[in-house]
């Protein structure tokens, strides 16, 4: 009965590998400091309010361009100029000011007149500007560091810019660095945090499955030392892993700084289910029931074991929904899924692609004999003599 639909169950997890790869690639990264604080929260609250009545305190973006040796060099200032004006017209920035930009105010017999900063045209009066800019401190280590070797271009974007924003705001000023030639340049505020944290919680991600990928190799080398046995082992945790990414791309959900545990996590269960379909199905085998039976007692035995562990550790994550945290709470609702999801994979995937292969084709048989006055025992021996007493026993005497 059970191996009429194995194909099947096989085939039906190909196809949902396949639509996984798909939603697992509209997955996004979430970046928000309000989802670490607790909803109801009295300081967050009066933020909040505080950021509507006189705006936020992040919608910045700092691009420093450093020239040796100085910046006063006439092709540089040009280039720098014209890079702050194109800064400008770039998506998500509001303003955009520089010192080759701006004026100072000088009164005169006749009233006031504006004087450039830095005479970007005129390099007679480098040395002077050089002297006006650097003795004052309203302009030192804000437009330009002290050694004057570092322009700054002071950028101000919307309230609460988007992560996709961000990232395509920080396309742009990619492309207009190298448009420009600048070698050395650096960048400070939340569009350039907001894509080095997302990059960053793919990194971590990603190191996290490698290094608990490479942990579960060995274990699983260890424990059947058959490349079958090996093979079946990590295609269904990794299977049950791209599974559960799947689902949380199609569900819409976003990763945080905690998604880095999902990997982990996914691998632990994972684990933990193949080992016991494992062990329960070879030991049928061993016993000489033939494959069709060894699987349905496993499953009906180790299957219904396997889901009263995964359930009540579901439940557990589950709990976290009482947390007044939005990261935490997304966390246990996700966990829960990742567990009943590795559950299903290894109850279905796993024993279809078991069934198709005998016990010594997925794990390594150990040498099982015990020697006694002289006589080398041994389970099952074909060596054994017919007319030996211990043949109605566990042990048989051995002369091979």
């Amino acid at each position: 009965m059970f191996t009429a639909y194995r194909r099947w169950i096989i085939g039906l997890f190909g196809a949902l590998a396949v639509l996984s790869i798909v939603f697992t690639t509209r997955i996004q990264f979430s970046f928000s400091f309000d989802q670490f604080f607790p909803q109801g929260d009295e300081d967050l609250e009066f933020f909040n309010q505080f950021k509507k009545e006189f705006e936020s305190d992040d919608n910045f973006l700092l691009i420093a361009v450093q020239n040796e040796p100085d910046v006063f060099d006439s092709v540089f200032l040009q280039r720098f100029h014209s890079f702050s004006l194109d800064v400008r017209n770039l998506t998500g920035i509001t303003q955009a000011r520089a010192l080759t930009q701006m004026d100072f105010p000088v009164k005169t017999p006749f009233g006031y007149s504006a004087v450039p900063a830095i005479h970007t045209d005129n390099p007679e009066f480098y040395v002077a500007d050089r002297e006006k800019l650097l003795g004052d401190d309203r302009i030192v280590n804000a437009l330009i560091d002290r050694e004057a070797t570092t322009l700054v271009v002071a950028c101000k974007t919307v309230d609460e810019i988007d992560l996709k924003m961000s990232d395509r705001l920080m396309t742009q000023i990619d492309s207009l660095e190298k448009a420009y030639g600048f070698d050395k340049v650096y960048k400070l505020g939340r569009p350039y945090f907001q894509k080095e944290l997302v990059d960053f919680q793919k990194r971590e991600i990603m190191v996290a499955f490698i290094a608990s990928i490479i942990l579960v190799t060995l274990i699983m080398f260890v424990l059947y030392r058959k490349p079958i046995g090996i093979a079946i082992s990590l295609g269904s945790i990794a299977l049950g892993l791209l599974l559960f990414m799947g689902v949380l791309g199609a569900w819409g959900r976003t990763l945080n700084a905690l998604s880095a545990l999902y990997p982990v996590l996914m691998l632990i269960v994972g684990s933990s289910d193949v080992i016991h379909i494992f062990s329960k199905y070879t030991d049928e085998l061993k016993k000489g029931r033939n494959k069709e039976l060894a699987m349905r007692i496993t499953i009906k035995e180790i299957g219904m074991a396997t889901l009263f562990t995964s359930v009540t550790t579901a439940i557990g994550f589950a709990t976290l929904l009482t947390s007044k945290l939005p990261t935490v709470r997304e966390f246990g609702i996700n966990s829960a899924v990742g567990v009943m999801v590795a559950y299903i994979t290894v109850l279905l995937f796993t024993t279809s692609m078991l069934s198709f292969f005998d016990r010594n084709q997925i794990i390594a048989e150990r040498e099982n004999t015990k020697k006694a006055g002289g006589i080398r025992y041994c389970r099952d021996c074909t060596f054994s003599q017919p007319e030996s007493p211990f043949r109605s026993g566990l042990l048989s005497p051995c002369f091979s």
